[in-house]
C-alpha cells in the first residue's frame, strides 16, 4: 500500500509538469513547498513510526518522497531553467535501458550471491569473497560497502553505455 502512495505521488508530479512546461517558476515552488511538507511530516512521523525501507513504513515514503520532490526541483531549476545539460549524458544511457539495467543488477547480485568458492576455510558465495578480500580491506567496513555499491552501479553504467552507443534498447 505505500509503496502506491509513491507511484500517485509520481503520477501526480508528472501531471504539475505538463501543467506548467518549462521548469516555470509556479512549478518549481509547488514542488519545493510540497517537498518541504512531506519531508517535514515524514520527519516528525518517525518519532512515532521508525523509517524503515523493508517495511516501506509511512514515514520512510513521506521522507523519501520529500527528498524526491526536492532533488526533482533542484534539477528542473538546473536543466531546463538554467540550461546546464552537458552533465546529463551521463545519465542518459540509464533512462533509455533502464528496465535492462535494473535487471542486469540483480542478476549479477544473484550469480555472486549463488556461485560457491572454496578454500582452505570453508567454502563462502563470490558476493561475500568480493566484499571481505576487495573492498573491506581497501576501505573498511563501511565505505567499503559503498565503494562495493559505486563498483556496481559502475559496471551497469558501463553496460547501458555500450547499449546505447550500439543502439539497442530493450523495452516492453
Amino acid at each position: 500500500m505505500p509503496a502506491c502512495v509513491n507511484v500517485l505521488a509520481g503520477y501526480a508530479a508528472g501531471r504539475l509538469l505538463q501543467r506548467y512546461p518549462g521548469a516555470a517558476p509556479a512549478c518549481l515552488w509547488r514542488l519545493l513547498a510540497w517537498g518541504c511538507a512531506a519531508l517535514t511530516v515524514g520527519m516528525l512521523w518517525q518519532l512515532v513510526l521508525p523509517l524503515n525501507k523493508k517495511l516501506w513504513t509511512s514515514s520512510y515514503v513521506l521522507v523519501t518522497l520529500g527528498i524526491d520532490l526536492l532533488l526533482l526541483a533542484l534539477l528542473l531549476l538546473l536543466i531546463e531553467r538554467w540550461q546546464w545539460q552537458r552533465w546529463t549524458s551521463l545519465f542518459a544511457s540509464f533512462g533509455r535501458n533502464t528496465l535492462a539495467i535494473y535487471l542486469l543488477s540483480e542478476i549479477v547480485v544473484i550469480i555472486l550471491i549463488n556461485w560457491r568458492l572454496t578454500s582452505s576455510t570453508g567454502s563462502v558465495n563470490a558476493y561475500d569473497a568480493l566484499y571481505q578480500r576487495v573492498f573491506l580491506p581497501l576501505a573498511g567496513p563501511l565505505n567499503g560497502s559503498l565503494l562495493f555499491a559505486f563498483a556496481t552501479l559502475l559496471l551497469c553504467w558501463l553496460c547501458a553505455w555500450y547499449l546505447d552507443k550500439r543502439r539497442i534498447y530493450i523495452r516492453l
